[in-house]
């Protein structure tokens, strides 16, 4: 599992993953830490991309809506 965003606006932990088998119609939980390292607090969006192992036509492609992150105050 890939994913594709702004490194001016996030950091991700964790980033690229590799997963195990996945079997269709069970729910698999995976925490990504996405952290906001852009002062102002901007937004975007991830894309996040399943491959095959060993291929190079994705498997799977989403695009996922951030919300505005909370800026720090010193």
């Amino acid at each position: 599992m890939s994913y594709i965003f702004d490194s001016k606006i996030y950091k991700l932990i964790n980033s690229p993953m590799i997963l195990p088998v996945l079997v269709p119609n069970i729910s698999y939980p995976i925490d990504v830490v996405v952290q906001s390292i852009d002062p102002s607090g901007a937004n975007d969006t991830i894309k996040v991309i399943l491959f095959e192992f060993g291929k190079n036509v994705p498997v799977l492609n989403a695009v996922i809506a951030m919300p505005v992150s909370e800026i720090q105050i010193e």
